[in-house]
């Protein structure tokens, strides 16, 4: 998470939920049937530590976000 958090240049969040795939599956059920799962907990919150490390990830992450966009044909935000 450290890594991801380093090379998106933001902080992240986990979720604290311990079984996050069956939680996500409950929720669709959940939804379709019109009703509101609620919040959940969230976990640890990881920061980026080094800006030069952001910096460095920038160009492959750009490089990665054009081919997605070609591959796709659907802009990245």
């Amino acid at each position: 998470m450290q890594i991801m958090a380093d090379a998106l240049g933001r902080p992240l969040t986990t979720s604290g939920v311990k079984e996050a795939s069956l939680r996500g599956a409950a929720v669709v059920v959940l939804e379709r049937l019109g009703r509101d799962a609620g919040a959940c907990t969230a976990g640890a919150r990881w920061s980026s530590l080094a800006l030069t490390r952001s910096k460095r990830s920038a160009r492959p992450a750009n490089a990665q976000r054009r081919l997605y966009e070609a591959v796709t044909s659907e802009p990245t935000s």
